[in-house]
């Protein structure tokens, strides 16, 4: 990689993995599993990685139906 490359990179992780979870986004995170809506969904509607999704609802103690994780 050049290291223009690695700087964009550097730049979509900081974007996506390091924000932090504000009130409303767990408030939604809560909504939509309470809906048995799909983790890929519920990943994508707050724009989060379907791993920082799923990390996030444990440790809010939010259970997912096993049935909508991804595959592994």
């Amino acid at each position: 990689m050049t290291l223009r490359e690695d700087a964009i990179a550097d730049e979509r992780t900081l974007r996506t993995d390091d924000r932090v979870w504000t009130a409303a986004e767990k408030h939604k995170l809560r909504g939509l599993a309470k809906n048995n809506t799909p983790v890929r969904k519920i990943a994508r509607t707050l724009n989060r990685s379907v791993a920082s999704t799923e990390t996030m609802a444990a440790k809010l103690g939010i259970v997912l139906d096993e049935r909508l994780f991804r595959s592994r």
